[in-house]
């Protein structure tokens, strides 16, 4: 056809305004498209049929846009050829009247602009491939024809771009995308759909690419969509770049954090999380944890050295990995402890067939030394599986083994370890002095068990301090936290879940018995057989005790006194380590002294106070680096106490020459040094550098130690705790406190962000899996919406809910920030649902807040319906009963008239709901709206009533009776659904009738709503064609808002406004005004209440034309209002 375009410049044609059938063309239009005048006349052509179908909806809409102004109009569109084919072509219309028939007829002037179209074409495809050779001459270019659904990949070889491979149907058919590894193809193609719809936005994917061999590599594709000056993709072009190396780099990566290097199978932390996944995936059978502990293993490092012990865990570890292979997974706990996960299991005999084979495979491992374990398993249903607790049954098991002195299997039974424990118990022998012991300790002491919280034991100076609180009572058979805290239940703060083995956990808390301030030494000890918790209380009220054991043994108490004073009197807690550090060199007489605080993420803290004479003789030790060295070099030379007296840093040169250097660098020659520790915790250390006086004695230093390390400890809680003030303990996020002071200090922002969340189905979660598992996933959503949005911005008021609040980011920035946490909330194993409003014009944070939570309400109830499959989660009881009550006819749809004031015409109808209640009778709106808008089920009203008004127009449209405009009110929650245009749309599709008399009321609280919102709404409904209304103008503020915002074609005057007219001189000059702001705009206005002929004349003598009230009609059934006025509008 192109001989044909180049030869034709212009050509016209005509059709009809309403239907598109051309009535007259000319020769050179049949010329360019390759028709005859005969085939045209014959086949009776609309100017549709000559357009691609997949043209058409973008070609409608911009000769409405065209045409909604003036009368005329000018397109780049494509059209047909009767070969197939397609030409490009410009047009220019105008829209006249049949002087004949009236009816409108649109001319047309066309040329054809295919040439020009084809080489702007060609020259972007060039560009963009010039620049891809340009970036990257190593990487791969590839060129795909949307239209033809070819994909063709080029190199550049020897300076040339060459073709190497062509790939026809690559989206289309199985055969055109074999290139590409089966996992990858879908998502491949997908991403090349969406392309087309982004046009010039680039885009990038991972894919792997299949090869000859059989084998694949990873390739990154980058693309960019072309356009044509349609605005349509017909083109994609971009790159591939191999990154198969980077892909093994990150497997590997992942592989090195999940793994147990010395053993090749997972770690703690990586096989947990693999078990969680695991048991999610399938709920048949049982499933089993096995926890094995290899027997003396310090006999094996101290026999064959801790080579030959770590080949001893290596060997087990792959023994394990390969007996668990194909059933489940391996893991090493720590140390010598291993874990197995079965995935499935018969039961208790066949764990206890695998036991056995365990323990042969142990024995097998060395021929040199005897190799037994204590193995411990639990076996669990895996329908009803709590991982944590069948880990923790298995760990029982484990430990009931032990007690038998170590090569024993146990399968987890809760009545034969409950009776296990009782004879171990006693059958053992009772110390006598260890009861003694701690009985003379000064500090309060108790031992309680773990699981039962039974108390154990209560030594002497504890018993005494509660009997003068309460009396002689007795502890023994009785829970801890009864005796200690008077509760019914285990407190809020117990950590027996933090313990673990050989470590010591300290803590603070203030009693509400006395009133006193204690900090805890809780410990996890074997007593008697049974697993327990001894817990050391020492009293930190006063430093009173403290002073008086120094007395005793120091000379120089006013020193250390002053020292103390210093800590505990002084608000600032690190500001007073400066003004006892100077007590303490004025005391040595030194020229520096120093502590040095390292935190537990790694940050070292030091404050030093220097001798006033000898200020500036030292070097400054303001570099981090040096500060560090020096604290190492310390740390190094200090023996296992930590202890460290160092009076001659030169003679020592030989034994460390790097580190001697450091401390001769910053001029250190003698220096003493005791470490801050609490229990294995290092805190740091306090050093005092070239001291004079009490030259050897470390007394002073090494008293002040201990209680710096408790007042670090004691500070490091306060600040927990001043922490707990702002954040939920429970998540680690900001709480309500936080969220309104960041709201308090925001004076000046632009912009504003407010986002809602709620875990799905947390009720039915804490009832199906226990309240562990459901804090776990509000823990796990928690973190997904800190990823999202940054930790700062992320809120828990309660339960299993959270705010997000972002200040001053763009609308594009947040809703990116909310996509993100929307897809990953979408691939977590519970997930939550969210709603977010942004706003950069009135951002009124309470309101705010008021429409995320309708908007998430919104996303929750298409949450449910979207799995209704699952009886278990399904919360849609309340739209099934509504929905049985609108087919039952509880409802009602009543019309209201709306009359020409100026010859009482009937001028349209509002349409009304009411419900018809069997025994009651007629229920007016307000009776159960409110309730409908609070549960999120209003909307099956708003399109109930929709669809009896397009029903209605349909049937009068059938009987041949003229149509008049009925209104129908849209809740805000309606209008807020992301699908409502569609909805209306397949409705008013479903009827065929035209959207001119249908008018969408809107109240208007509509103006509370975000400026962004509100402008959207707008939008949507305009494009599609329909005619807006706002109702209830007046009672707000807000109403003047929104009607700057959006456009509207109607403005009904609230009945409030009308109530005054007759008796207030200023609502008649507001009404006045009113009325004439909507003539000025172009929007007619109604107004409504109007219920005598006073306020009738008053309205009329302002120029308002249509009223509704009781003066013209109450709302009355269909029927009846068709009666009344249907036969006098038609004959109109």
């Amino acid at each position: 056809m192109k001989s044909k375009s180049e030869q034709v410049i212009y050509s016209r044609y005509y059709f009809t305004a309403d239907t598109f059938q051309i009535l007259r063309i000319d020769e050179q239009f049949t010329n360019m498209l390759g028709y005859t005048m005969e085939d045209i006349k014959e086949h009776q052509y609309s100017l549709y049929d000559l357009i691609p179908e997949e043209d058409l909806e973008d070609y409608a809409a911009m000769v409405k846009k065209q045409t909604a102004q003036t009368n005329m109009a000018y397109i780049w569109h494509r059209m047909k050829c009767k070969d197939g084919s397609c030409v490009f072509v410009f047009c220019f219309g105008e829209i006249l009247k049949d002087q004949e028939s009236g009816e409108g007829i649109v001319a047309c002037l066309i040329t054809d602009t295919t040439s020009l179209k084809n080489l702007q074409k060609e020259v972007l495809e060039k560009n963009e491939l010039l620049k891809l050779c340009v970036e990257e001459k190593s990487e791969k270019i590839f060129d795909y024809d949307v239209e033809k659904d070819v994909f063709s990949s080029f190199e550049m070889l020897g300076g040339q771009l060459c073709e190497t491979r062509s790939v026809k149907g690559f989206r289309y058919q199985q055969k055109g995308r074999s290139m590409i590894h089966p996992e990858d193809r879908e998502r491949m193609v997908e991403e090349f759909k969406k392309a087309q719809q982004k046009k010039h936005e680039k885009f990038h994917v991972e894919f792997r690419e299949l090869n000859e061999e059989g084998g694949y590599t990873w390739q990154r594709c980058y693309g960019v969509g072309l356009e044509d000056g349609d605005g349509k993709v017909y083109r994609i072009v971009g790159k591939t770049q191999d990154i198969s190396e980077e892909k093994l780099r990150e497997q590997e990566l992942k592989q090195r954090a999940e793994m147990d290097t010395l053993t090749g199978i997972y770690n703690h932390s990586a096989m947990m999380k693999h078990v969680c996944a695991d048991v999610a995936l399938d709920l048949e059978g049982n499933c089993a944890f096995l926890i094995l502990d290899l027997d003396d293993f310090k006999m094996v490092n101290d026999a064959w050295g801790h080579e030959g012990g770590d080949a001893l865990l290596s060997d087990t570890g792959k023994m394990l990995r390969a007996y668990i292979q194909g059933n489940g997974m391996a893991g090493r706990i720590g140390g010598d402890v291993f874990v197995l996960f079965f995935r499935h299991v018969s039961g208790k005999s066949d764990m206890e067939r695998h036991m056995s084979l365990l323990r042969d495979k142990i024995r097998s491992l060395s021929d040199k030394m005897f190799i037994s374990a204590s193995i411990g398993a639990a076996v669990s249903p895996r329908v009803s599986v709590d991982v944590d607790r069948l880990y923790k049954e298995a760990d029982q098991a484990l430990y009931a083994a032990k007690r038998y002195g170590g090569n024993k299997e146990i399968v987890f039974d809760r009545e034969a370890i409950d009776e296990e424990r009782r004879k171990h118990r006693d059958s053992s022998v009772y110390v006598e002095e260890q009861d003694m012991v701690l009985n003379e300790m000064a500090e309060r002491v108790y031992v309680m068990d773990i699981e039962t919280y039974e108390m154990l034991f209560m030594n002497r100076p504890l018993y005494e301090e509660i009997e003068q609180m309460k009396g002689e009572f007795d502890w023994r058979n009785r829970p801890c936290y009864e005796i200690l805290y008077d509760r019914t239940s285990p407190c809020d703060f117990c950590n027996i879940h933090r313990l673990k083995k050989h470590e010591s956990l300290y803590w603070q808390r203030r009693s509400q018995l006395n009133h006193r301030q204690y900090v805890c030494k809780d410990t996890l000890i074997d007593w008697q057989g049974r697993r327990a918790k001894m817990e050391i209380v020492y009293n930190v009220t006063t430093t009173t005790d403290m002073l008086q054991v120094l007395e005793k043994t120091l000379g120089s108490i006013d020193t250390l006194k002053m020292c103390i004073r210093q800590v505990t009197d002084t608000g600032a807690f690190r500001y007073s380590f400066r003004k006892l550090l100077r007590f303490v060199c004025k005391y040595y007489g030194a020229e520096r002294s120093s502590i040095y605080e390292e935190r537990e993420d790694g940050e070292l803290i030091t404050h030093f106070w220097e001798n006033d004479s000898l200020a500036g003789s030292l070097p400054r030790i303001d570099d981090d680096v040096v500060k560090k060295d020096i604290y190492h070099a310390i740390q190094k030379y200090s023996n296992k106490q930590g202890i460290l007296i160092l009076d001659n840093i030169v003679a020592n040169e030989h034994k460390a020459p790097e580190i001697v250097d450091i401390l001769k660098k910053a001029k250190i020659w003698t220096v003493y040094s005791i470490l801050l520790k609490r229990g294995d915790k290092k805190l740091g250390c306090l050093s005092v550098v070239n001291p004079k006086q009490h030259v050897g004695d470390i007394l002073l230093i090494s008293t002040l130690a201990s209680f710096l390390a408790n007042e670090i400890v004691r500070n490091q809680i306060n600040a927990q705790q001043e922490y707990e003030l702002t954040h939920d303990p429970h998540t680690g996020v900001n709480n309500f406190g936080s969220y309104m002071n960041k709201i308090a200090a925001q004076l000046d922002i632009h912009s504003a962000g407010l986002a809602v969340a709620d875990v799905n189905n947390m009720k039915q979660i804490n009832n199906d899996f226990g309240l562990e598992y459901g804090n776990r996933m509000v823990s796990e959503v928690a973190q997904i919406l800190q990823k999202s949005f940054g930790a700062e911005n992320v809120y828990r008021f309660h339960g299993d809910k959270f705010t997000v609040l972002c200040m001053d980011e763009d609308r594009n920035t947040f809703a990116g920030h909310v996509e993100m946490a929307r897809q990953l909330l979408a691939q977590h194993e519970v997930g939550a649902c969210v709603g977010y409003v942004w706003d950069d014009y009135d951002m009124d944070f309470p309101k705010m807040m008021e429409h995320a939570e309708d908007l998430l309400r919104i996303e929750k109830r298409r949450f449910h319906e979207s799995r209704e499959s699952a009886p278990r989660y399904r919360r849609l009881e309340l739209s099934d009963e509504i929905q049985k009550q609108i087919t039952g006819g509880f409802f009602q749809v009543y019309l209201q008239p709306k009359i020409c004031m100026t010859d009482g015409s009937i001028y349209g109808a509002e349409a009304l709901i009411r419900a018809n209640h069997p025994e009651k009778g007629i229920i007016p709106p307000a009776k159960f709206i409110p309730t409908l808008e609070k549960t999120g089920t209003i909307d099956h009203i708003d399109f109930f009533v929709f669809e009896e008004v397009c029903k209605l127009l349909a049937k009068w449209q059938k009987e041949k009776i003229a149509l008049l405009p009925i209104s129908f009110n849209f809740s805000r929650l309606t209008l807020l659904q992301p699908n409502l245009i569609a909805r209306v749309e397949d409705i008013v599709e479903k009827y065929q009738v035209p959207k001119r008399f249908l008018e969408i009321e809107i109240t208007e609280s509509i103006g509370d709503l975000e400026y962004d919102m509100i402008a959207s709404i707008a939008y949507g409904l305009r494009q599609a064609g329909y005619r807006l209304s706002m109702d209830d103008f007046g009672t707000k503020y807000s109403s003047i808002s929104a009607l700057s915002i959006m456009k509207f074609d109607i403005l009904k005057i609230d009945r409030s406004m009308v109530n005054t007219l007759a008796d207030n001189e200023i609502s008649r000059k507001v009404m006045n005004h009113v009325i004439a702001m909507c003539q000025d705009l172009g929007i007619e206005c109604i107004a409504e209440g109007v219920e005598t002929q006073e306020q009738a004349e008053l309205l009329q003598n302002m120029d308002c034309a249509i009223a509704q009230g009781y003066l013209y009609g109450k709302p009355m059934p269909i029927g009846q209002f068709a009666q009344m006025y249907l036969s006098s509008f038609s004959k109109n």
